[in-house]
């Protein structure tokens, strides 16, 4: 997995934890074999733009870019916290 693939899942995770969505309902909405969503999740299997489109749309984003934008501002907030900690 590589760290964009890392970080795409923190914010799938973070933006449905915001909106109260479980990862079940959004593997649904975008009619994904739960294996399949969750090897990407979890690293196992890298994310491909498709993927990354629909996942963002059944979140109530734009499109892919919106996600991949959250993703960048999400490890921006993580890195600054390490750096308040240190």
């Amino acid at each position: 997995m590589t760290d964009m693939d890392s970080l795409i899942s923190t914010a799938i995770r973070t933006t449905a934890a915001r909106d109260n969505r479980t990862m079940r309902s959004i593997c649904k909405g975008i009619n994904f074999r739960p294996t399949k969503f969750y090897d990407r999740l979890s690293g196992r299997s890298s994310w491909n733009t498709h993927e990354i489109d629909a996942v963002a749309k059944e979140l109530g984003l734009v499109d892919g870019w919106e996600l991949m934008d959250l993703a960048k501002e999400e490890a921006e907030i993580a890195s600054r916290r390490n750096a308040e900690k240190a």
